[in-house]
């Protein structure tokens, strides 16, 4: 379930604040039954004979997250000047007790088996101020800094199954860490408007600098600082159209999971570990882009795009014969771990658009066209074209109710080394208002038709091959109410007003 809670207050015409607090509970419990056949040959066609195993597993997991936040705006006479200060911040505390059993019906290894319990706890915190200010007509200098404080504690008490039926503790997978990342960025933009309007545009600079602490043994990880522009051209056609160029340098930081190296053998033949040693990924985005809106009230955007990252973070799947690891060695091992691959290019076009039929049909509909091309040195390149097509479609059944469809579907993707599935789900609901528009209720439900979502991931290497078929459960039921009091439809509406860009969105 999740809940929460908003007040809004005019301390002035001028001044408002407003304050969120939102709680939130998850919890789930699973089963699981693997059954694997693991072939292994020889470079000159040799066939050994195949390990069958049985992994039966169950866990059980609970999450509780606060967050809150208190935000300040201030406007002044001069018409664009304000300024905006935020805090934000939530705590989550989680618990996943984890067990299991692997057999070998051949006997060709012992019965192996697991307990496993995993507290951790997650706070973070965002504080961020930005500033605008009009210094000439079509000219708005904008400037703001931004701190996020992110504290993780990790704990991993494990039980290892015995020969004679009984769990003792195993301290190679017993574990704790700390870690601590902290990232502290400002920005200079300014948006303009050139040869009388002709082009408006924004452009920028952003600096951000990272710190990271963490007690993972053998490890430091550097601290990081970089530029990042940004530019964005538009041109207006005419009252209903646009033409967009924009360009942004983008940075994406390796996860905590990534960058742990904490070695997990809960599958003696498929070991999973992180990498400390992660840089950050870096990318550069180009996007030209036409729209246009239609006096029906609907709009179409038709846009090309390419992008370049460096530092490509991929998995990266590699076969072992024979792995040591704390005296142990495990045999037939497929070890994956998040690397810096090289570079990957992706470009295609956005399309997008909607329409209204008789002011009661409402249709939106996106899709997305890829070419993917990711290069390792000394190695082929891997290529693979992909797509993603989504459909929204909204009925007014009267004047206080209002029936909704939503159905996506995302194509296989070929990455480095592996391929990953496709997936597809929908949604269908129904909301109701009162007559007010105070009150509203409504259900929803995905996936009715599918219990289980099937996906088969396959990986490939110089000597291995794999595949994994995986049945998710996505069908769900959905519940909401919403109750409003107050002046908050009247509010809105001056405050996008306010925040209109000056730069037109697309």
């Amino acid at each position: 379930y999740q809940s929460g809670f908003s007040l809004d207050w005019s301390v002035t015409p001028k001044d408002e604040l407003t304050a969120t607090i939102g709680y939130d509970h998850t919890q789930n419990h699973g089963t699981s039954s693997i059954e694997q056949n693991m072939q292994t040959s020889t470079s000159a066609g040799a066939v050994f004979p195949g390990i069958m195993s049985v992994r039966n597993s169950a866990s059980r997991f609970s999450e509780n997250a606060a967050d809150w936040s208190l935000a300040y705006k201030k406007t002044f006479k001069k018409e664009g000047q304000e300024l905006d200060v935020l805090y934000s911040s939530s705590y989550e505390k989680n618990n996943i007790d984890a067990s299991q059993v692997s057999s070998y019906p051949n006997g060709d290894y012992p019965i192996s088996g697991l307990n496993s319990n995993n507290p951790g706890r997650d706070h973070e915190t965002d504080i961020s101020i930005d500033y605008a200010q009009p210094m000439a007509k079509g000219f708005v200098l904008q400037t703001g800094a931004k701190a996020v404080l992110e504290n993780i504690h990790d704990l991993v008490v494990t039980d290892t199954l015995l020969n004679n039926g009984d769990y003792a503790a195993d301290s190679d997978q017993t574990y704790g860490f700390h870690f601590v990342r902290t990232i502290y960025a400002g920005y200079l933009s300014t948006t303009f408007s050139l040869f009388k309007g002709f082009f408006n545009g924004e452009a920028g600079m952003r600096y951000e600098r990272t710190v990271t602490n963490s007690d993972f043994s053998g490890t430091d990880i550097p601290t990081g600082h970089l530029w990042a522009p940004s530019l964005v051209i538009q041109h207006k056609l005419n009252e209903n159209q646009f033409v967009k160029f924009a360009y942004s340098y983008r940075i994406e930081r390796p996860d905590y999971d990534d960058l742990n190296p904490f070695v997990n053998i809960s599958d003696p033949h498929n070991i999973t570990t992180g990498n400390p040693l992660l840089r950050n990924e870096i990318g550069h985005k180009y996007e030209l882009g036409f729209s246009s809106s239609f006096k029906s009230g609907g709009n179409l955007y038709l846009g090309g795009f390419y992008n370049y990252n460096t530092n490509d973070i991929q998995q990266i799947f590699t076969y072992y014969p024979v792995y040591p690891l704390n005296g142990v060695d495990y045999s037939d091992v497929t070890l994956a771990q998040r690397e810096n691959i090289g570079s990957q290019t992706t470009y295609g076009a956005n399309i997008s658009g909607s329409v209204s039929i008789a002011n009661k049909l409402n249709l939106r509909s996106n899709m997305l066209l890829r070419e993917i091309i990711n290069t390792m040195p000394g190695l082929a390149s891997v290529s693979g074209f992909t797509y993603k097509v989504s459909l929204n479609a909204s009925y007014e059944l009267s004047k206080d109710m209002v029936a909704e469809v939503f159905g996506n579907y995302t194509s296989r993707r070929t990455v480095f080394q592996s391929v990953r599935p496709a997936l597809l789900f929908y949604t269908m609901a129904v909301k109701k208002q009162s007559r007010d528009k105070k009150i509203s209720y409504g259900v929803s439900v995905t996936n009715l038709f599918n219990r289980y979502v099937n996906q088969l991931t396959t990986a490939y290497g110089a000597n291995f091959n794999q595949s994994n078929l995986r049945q998710i459960p996505l069908r769900s039921f959905g519940i909401t109410l919403s109750y409003k009091f107050g002046k908050q439809e009247a509010k809105n509406k001056d405050k996008e007003e306010e925040n209109s860009p000056v730069v037109p969105s697309l």
